[in-house]
């Protein structure tokens, strides 16, 4: 192949195929809206109750579900089509945004919608996450998939120290939570997401036609590898709260 002759190509192989750029365009733009709606989140219920303990609820609240709806989840990406999954997954999470929006127009004085908004984004949370891992193989060749592996961790983790900055940075600015959740890349993703995943499927029909036949040993392999990006996942949300629960204590 041309890129394993070419040294500085072979490390961005997986740019190559489109279906993969674009999914990663999709997800990069979902992942930096939710964690810059996640940040305007506690700030805003921390405004309301100047309570502590409530931010832990909310994050409570959102890892909840993935931990009650972790089999289901599983099931729904391995039986169901994945591209549809993730598109009514992303669009679950345009739809939690403009709940929030509401609540925060109409002016909260309670903290309960927005636990219960946020317990729904939990929710799509948990069965948008190992979709999103799970259609990773689809999108390239398996000779490819390590070098779209790392680069998807890559991007995801850039998303996610991204998006809590730029959350801060709007809801400082504009001085509340409306701005943030309005915000450009979560309605972005949300309206265009149905046209990328379509692109994306009918590139993945012409780059990997056999994908849905793939033998149980490859599969095997591919789902320790999703395993393994989930835990490294896991392990950098678990500092960057840490970070973010230090600098909100020096705050108080």
């Amino acid at each position: 192949m041309a890129a394993a002759g070419k040294p500085n190509l072979a490390g961005r192989v997986a740019f190559t195929y489109p279906a993969f750029v674009l999914y990663q365009v999709a997800r990069f733009c979902i992942v930096l809206a939710t964690e810059m709606q996640a940040v305007a989140i506690g700030w805003q219920v921390y405004e309301i109750t100047k309570r502590p303990l409530d931010l832990g609820l909310v994050g409570l609240s959102q890892f909840l579900p993935g931990i009650l709806l972790f089999l289901v989840s599983g099931y729904t990406a391995d039986r169901f089509d994945r591209r549809k999954v993730l598109t009514v997954g992303y669009a679950g999470f345009a739809i939690c945004s403009a709940l929030l929006l509401a609540i925060s127009i109409r002016g909260a004085h309670t903290v309960y919608p927005i636990y219960a908004v946020s317990a729904l984004v939990g929710v799509v949370r948990s069965f948008n996450a190992p979709v999103s891992r799970a259609i990773l193989p689809l999108l390239v060749p398996e000779e490819h998939f390590h070098s779209a592996f790392a680069w998807g961790a890559t991007i995801f983790q850039t998303a996610t120290i991204l998006g809590p900055a730029a959350g801060g940075l709007i809801y400082a600015i504009f001085r509340g939570p409306a701005a943030v959740y309005a915000g450009v890349p979560e309605p972005l993703t949300a309206g265009d997401v149905a046209d990328t995943v379509a692109e994306c499927s009918l590139t993945i029909e012409r780059q990997c036609p056999s994908s849905t036949l793939v033998e149980s040993e490859r599969q095997t392999g591919l789902a320790q590898a999703a395993v393994e990006q989930e835990l490294l996942e896991f392990r950098g949300r678990w500092l960057l709260g840490r970070v973010d629960r230090h600098q909100r204590g020096i705050e108080l």
